[in-house]
Parts: structure tokens; sequence; C-alpha cells
């Protein structure tokens, strides 16, 4: 390699005993402003996980356009792989390489990935049929496919209603010898920080990261409110809902935000990591396994978080419906 030239390997893995996403993130923190020739080496991108593949590519899309007049080469076996299928490459950047996000069809093992423009949304009325559609795709039964609708409703809602951001990107894998399935959305807004200074302006960034776990705290809207009484207020319970679900099903719960990520087991413990994001990526990992009633699990976890909502003065006291899964389909 000569001095024009620099190569970035870029690693995934965080499931698989170790953080090399997370760090692959911070490495292309790194500048090279001397090198005219950059060289992404993605043969370590052996974990086909959505949440990476979100990660990365994102991540490298941003990379290229930050260096609009260096030239940027890939090393990977073909762009007809299973990355090029998901969509991976088109979400970088390139206009030429594999399918384009959402091209492919998807199957009862995956969903490539998706970008969804809000502006192209009337949100609170497309949003139900959106997610119903996604989770289709997988042809569950009825208990998991509205697990898997809510899981896409609560984190899509919460990019278009905190990120202040006017995109999503969605992707999802599921493993049936494993009898596990992954959900990863992901968008470039502001984080989870920045939105919740609403709630403090003096607590640090891990904090309000963890705080918008909590129930009842993470409420306020960029978009109109709606009013209590209407079905799609949002009263801060969606992602402790989800986080509690995938303890259930003995799966795990990912958050990535700026300059923090918080990973909790199906026992409830974290893990923290250190990325760098510009935005938010939330991951959902769960058994098929578990022989779980979705709308009874999911009315417990509500209850049990309005109990532990009335112990924060800040919080609101009572789930929404929406959070609560009454609408439509449930």
């Amino acid at each position: 390699m000569n001095d024009s030239q620099y190569t970035y390997f870029i690693k995934n893995g965080i499931y698989t005993g170790n953080n090399d996403v997370f760090k692959t993130l911070l490495d292309l923190d790194n500048e090279h402003t001397e090198a005219t020739e950059i060289i992404f080496d993605l043969s370590g991108l052996k974990d086909k996980n959505p949440f990476n593949m979100l990660l990365i590519a994102r991540k490298l899309f941003r990379f290229r356009n930050k260096y609009p007049n260096k030239v940027f080469k890939y090393t990977h076996p073909n762009t007809e792989d299973y990355l090029g299928h998901m969509g991976f490459y088109n979400a970088m950047g390139s206009t030429k390489s594999g399918k384009r996000m959402g091209e492919a069809r998807g199957s009862n093992t995956y969903i490539p990935i998706h970008k969804i423009d809000f502006a192209s949304l009337n949100f609170y009325d497309e949003i139900e049929p959106l997610a119903f559609k996604l989770a289709q795709v997988f042809q569950f039964d009825r208990d998991l496919a509205k697990f898997l609708q809510y899981a896409f409703i609560e984190t899509i809602r919460n990019v278009y209603e905190h990120s202040q951001s006017n995109k999503a990107f969605v992707c999802a894998q599921r493993w049936i010898t494993h009898n596990l399935v992954e959900i990863a959305v992901l968008d470039e807004g502001c984080g989870v920080a920045e939105a919740m200074r609403r709630y403090s302006k003096d607590l640090p960034e891990i904090e309000l990261l963890e705080l918008s776990l909590a129930p009842g705290i993470s409420a306020k809207s960029n978009h109109p409110y709606l009013g209590r009484d209407n079905e799609w207020s949002n009263s801060g319970y969606g992602l402790y809902v989800l986080k509690e679900l995938c303890k259930t099903y003995k799966g795990s719960f990912t958050i990535c935000s700026n300059n923090y990520a918080i990973r909790y087991n199906a026992k409830g413990e974290k893990t923290l990591f250190k990325p760098s994001f510009n935005g938010t990526a939330v991951c959902l990992r769960f058994s098929t396994n578990e022989n779980v009633n979705f709308t009874e699990e999911r009315r417990r976890i509500v209850a049990e978080g309005e109990k532990l909502a009335k112990e924060n003065k800040k919080a609101i006291k009572t789930a929404s419906k929406s959070s609560g899964g009454n609408y439509g389909q449930a």
C-alpha cells in the first residue's frame, strides 16, 4: 500500500462475544486526509445481522459523502452476495452494486433493507398497515405476528416522533434452525440524548439514553400533540415495553445512539458499549420458541410500567392506547 491509499477493515460481531461493529464505527472517525484512495475491506462482514448491516452501511454512506473528491474501492466477493441481495451496498450509497433498498421481496427468513420516507406517508393512518405488511413476511403464528407488528410500529414511530429525521431504515432476519429473529430500525436524526433534553438539560448522555427506556419519560413528540384521548398519543412507554418483551421472549434489546450503546440480555443485565453514530439504532432479538400469549404479556408489562411511573414525578402515569397495543390487528 502506498501513501496515497488507506484501507479500513470493516468488521461486525456484537453477538459473537465482541463489539467489533462499534469499534468499526469509531475507526471510521479516524481521518486520513492525505490518502486520495480509500479502500473498504468488507471481508470481515461475516455475521448476517440486520443491526450490524444498517449501522455499517449508513456510517459508510456518511463517510463517502464527507470526502466527495476521494476515490473509494471495496473488497468483497461479489455484489450479488447476501449483502447485495439485502440492499447493503445501495444503503451505503452505491447505485450500481446489488439490489436497491426494498427491491428484494423478502421471504419467511428475511426482510431486506427498506427506507421509509415519512414525507410520503400519512403516518398515523399508514403505520399500522405498513407494520402489518412487514410482519406478515415472516408468516408467523398469530401471537408472534402481533408481537412483530407491535415492534415495527413502536420502533418506526419512535423515529417519526423523536428523531427530527424524515426517514427510517428497517431490516430483519429470521434464523429458522435457531428459532431466532432479529429486527433493526435506524435513523440519522438528533439522537436520543438531544431528544431527551426536554426532560433534563443537565444529565449526561448515557443517563438520558437509559431514561429513554423508562416508562412515561420520553413522551414529547416533534409533531403536533394529538391529545390524550387519541389512540396514537405519545405516553413514552413504547421502548420500555419492547425492552421488557425481549426479556419475555428470551432475547435481547440493544439501543445505539451517538456516543453510547446499551444491550440488555434476556435476564435484564446490561452491557455498555462506546460507538460513534449520529442518530439512533434499535435492535430486537427474540426466540420464536417461547409459548407466550402476546396480548396478556403486553398488558402485564404496561401495568408494571405504570406502577414504576408513579414513582417519578415527571413521568406520565398511564400508557396511551397505542402503547398498550390497543389498535387495529392487536
